[in-house]
């Protein structure tokens, strides 16, 4: 949080800037203090010493109105500021700014405590704190440049206005006016309703996920519980095979244990089970399985696992590689997400950045419109007038013959007014001599005296010209000036302008990469949703495999059983 105003500036001294080749120094007393002086004598040098001092720039370096080179005085190769300045409850702290072409910029910042500061991004970032405002603000609420005094006093009434709200921060409020336009509003609602289609479809997605997941869940149960049913029933023939087993002794403790494994065992391979038929699903999971790993580029276990070959003696070991490659499969799967939610942040990161640039761009806009009116109305002045240089020398010329047709049109009045006279004396006296030679004025030239058509004509003439002349001198300096004020306008609005240039061709670069990087998620959770689908299949059949395996090895101990059961019976 900026610290509230409390500096009182105290003195100023500045040698070898703008207009003061030798050193100058300005004490200022608390109060009102007034800097009088004819034009040229250095007042606006003075105020923009006071600026270069505190903040090391100027309105016309901001504005790149003139270069820093030229702050110089030509009769000094360096430039020197210093600022006195005071800070309740801290003291005085004392500021200098020194400049020249060949040394770059110093600076030098005193403490009240006699601390010396030579950093210039710590010098200016102290000041800043102890002002509570930056340039920017400073240019607003303390000081008023003149060239924005020349817009108020002689500018148009919307250039008066612009300047006024500049001042007052009407702007700001303006430029939120006109960022809140209509069209921004229905492109925002836009994109938030394709991003509520996008959740929506993804919500939908989720749904179904958790669907089949429960249904398995359910599966998993069920088959719980049967093994449960299982167990409990083995442990209770268990228990009863105890019992018999107790209450027997020799041969028929064993006749009944072998009798009881060979019922149980019965039961369990009833139907019995052909080998061939593991070998045939051993045969079908394994281009399903090198499919699914191909797709996860999972190279090597696509070669262990056409490396295998299926038979009657190796049943069980392929079928314990094919689980192990199928977790494997698993584990790169969940991988796989796992990357797609990282590529999904990735996307986040660039929306809010890509809402950022464009909250910047709605704010910078309407300035860069006004620059580009100012641009358009400015070619156009410059299409129909020419050049300043061609508007000046035409001025000039027209002021020219300005004065050569008011000489003329002087001269002929006085002719006429001679004349007439002349023309007044002859008819009272009847007779006439020349003031100049003292002839006789004849008769017949008294006449042509008293013949005023004609000059009147001529006088009518040069009126008429003088005033076309004239109104066309007004039109041009009108010209000129209007040429001034849209050059300053655009000075003001160029750094705008870059910036917006800037963020625009940013806005563009981030559109095509989070087209790109939805385009590519979309594409992967496609395959990730035929990849899950696909293990999920072979997980059912290699439990399929599992069982028919169990099964087998239960079917070779029932036929030993049933061997040795035959013997004790025969027994």
């Amino acid at each position: 949080m900026q610290r509230k105003l409390a500096a009182i500036l105290k003195k100023v001294e500045v040698e070898g800037f703008r207009r003061f080749a030798n050193k100058k120094v300005i004490e200022l007393q608390r109060g009102l203090n007034l800097i009088v002086g004819p034009v040229g004598s250095g007042k606006s040098s003075i105020f923009e010493s006071i600026e270069y001092g505190f903040f090391g720039t100027t309105f016309g370096l901001r504005r790149k109105i003139y270069r820093k080179e030229d702050l110089v005085n030509s009769e000094k190769d360096s430039l020197r500021v210093g600022i006195e300045f005071e800070v309740e409850n801290e003291g005085t702290y004392y500021l200098e700014r020194f400049f020249s072409p060949d040394e770059g910029d110093k600076v030098l910042l005193k403490t009240p405590t006699g601390e010396k500061i030579t950093n210039k991004i710590l010098v200016d970032e102290i000041v800043r704190e102890l002002l509570g405002l930056d340039f920017f603000e400073f240019e607003r609420t303390v000081a008023v440049n003149h060239v924005l005094l020349f817009l108020l006093t002689y500018g148009p009434p919307s250039t008066r206005n612009h300047a006024f709200d500049s001042l007052l921060g009407l702007d700001v409020i303006y430029k939120l006016v006109k960022a809140l336009s209509l069209t921004r509003l229905k492109e925002r609602i836009k994109d938030v309703e394709d991003e509520y289609e996008y959740l929506k479809q993804r919500l939908d997605e989720l749904k179904e996920s958790e669907k089949k997941a429960y249904e398995d869940i359910q599966k998993l149960r069920q088959q719980l519980e049967t093994k449960k049913k299982v167990e409990s029933s083995l442990r209770l023939e268990l228990e009863e095979t105890i019992q018999q087993i107790k209450s027997l002794e020799g041969i028929e403790d064993e006749y009944y244990q072998v009798k009881a494994r060979y019922d149980f065992l019965s039961r369990e391979v009833g139907g019995g089970l052909n080998e061939e038929d593991i070998i045939v699903e051993l045969e079908k999971v394994k281009p399903r399985l090198s499919r699914v790993l191909g797709m996860l580029l999972m190279d090597k276990a696509v070669e262990k696992l056409e490396s295998l070959k299926v038979d009657r003696k190796n049943m069980i070991n392929v079928a314990k590689v094919y689980s192990d490659i199928l977790g494997e499969a698993w584990k790169t799967y969940d991988d796989f997400s796992k990357s797609m939610i990282e590529l999904k942040g990735e996307i986040e990161k660039r929306e809010f950045l890509l809402r950022e640039i464009e909250k910047k761009i709605i704010e910078i806009e309407p300035e860069v419109e006004e620059y580009k009116r100012a641009e358009e109305e400015l070619e156009r002045i410059l299409r129909k007038y020419g050049s300043e240089d061609k508007v000046r020398r035409e001025i000039e010329r027209l002021s020219f013959d300005i004065k050569r047709l008011e000489a003329k049109y002087a001269l002929t009045i006085c002719i006429r007014k001679i004349r007439s006279h002349l023309f007044k004396e002859s008819v009272r006296k009847k007779a006439l001599y020349c003031p100049i030679c003292g002839s006789k004025i004849s008769h017949e030239h008294l006449k042509t005296l008293s013949k005023r058509e004609e000059e009147s004509k001529i006088v009518s003439e040069l009126d008429k010209e003088l005033e076309e002349k004239r109104e066309r001198i007004k039109e041009l300096k009108k010209v000129l000036q209007d040429i001034e004020e849209l050059k300053v306008l655009m000075v003001e609005k160029e750094d705008k302008v870059s910036a917006y240039e800037q963020l625009f061709s940013k806005r563009k670069e981030l559109l095509e990469e989070i087209h790109s990087l939805r385009t590519e998620v979309a594409e992967n959770e496609a395959k990730l949703r035929d990849i899950a689908r696909e293990l999920s299949k072979i997980e059912d059949s290699m439990k399929l495999i599992k069982t028919f395996l169990e099964k087998m090895e239960k079917i070779k101990e029932f036929e030993k059983i049933k061997k040795k059961f035959e013997k004790i019976n025969i027994k």
